[in-house]
């Protein structure tokens, strides 16, 4: 999951891109919370003092003071397009509405949920847990280049490089590659080790969230 993976990555760098917080009770419920600070939609907020939900979340939608959660932004927002140059293909998937579509026909620029057939729901899979608690609600400011970052880790982990081997050449979806599973001594190699360039601009000395 890939705001799990993104929670290891914010505390390897102590670096949450905090740029709101509201602290108070709150109840989650089937993945929707009332809230008193303004979100947006794509926003990625963190929970801090919860018992069963603390972690970062996606906020697939903001409607009169509701937020609605995601457990991983797999699929992008739905954006209207301004021609065939960049309508949806076929099996395209976005959020649109709180809801996860894919597109069943090329060329689709019609808004989801408004043509019948040009669109499906697509089942996503609960975000949280529901529970009633006291905490702290963080809404955070994550650069889009970070967000990719956690995607590259997220392929490393879940490839055979992430894993000891003696010797491993593997591309991810043809882009990402990497030929190394094991240092020189055997050991494994961690994703820290081969991100290490990448997260060096993001890292900060002191952690800002204690989750």
């Amino acid at each position: 999951m890939l705001q799990t993976n993104m929670l290891n990555v914010m505390r390897e760098c102590r670096n949450f891109f905090i740029s709101s917080s509201e602290r108070g009770d709150f109840e989650i419920v089937n993945d929707t919370m009332a809230v008193r600070e303004a979100y947006i939609t794509g926003q990625y907020i963190a929970l801090s003092g919860s018992i069963l939900n603390d972690g970062v979340y996606f906020v697939a939608c903001v409607e009169n003071g509701v937020i609605s959660f995601s457990a991983d932004p797999v699929y992008p927002v739905w954006e209207q397009p301004e021609g065939t140059h960049d309508a949806y293909k076929k099996g395209d998937r976005v959020t649109h509405s709180g809801v996860a579509w894919e597109s069943t026909v090329d060329g689709n620029a019609y808004e989801p949920g408004t043509v019948v057939g040009a669109w499906i729901e697509w089942i996503v899979e609960p975000a949280t847990t529901d529970e009633t608690f006291s905490g702290t609600i963080y809404g955070l400011r994550v650069p889009q280049d970070f967000v990719a970052m956690c995607g590259e880790i997220q392929a490393f982990n879940e490839s055979s490089a992430g894993k000891p081997s003696a010797l491993v050449s593997e591309s991810v979806q043809g882009v990402h590659s990497w030929s190394k599973g094991t240092r020189d001594d055997g050991t494994p190699i961690s994703w820290q080790q081969v991100f290490s360039g990448k997260l060096t601009p993001f890292r900060r000395m002191f952690a800002e969230v204690s989750i």
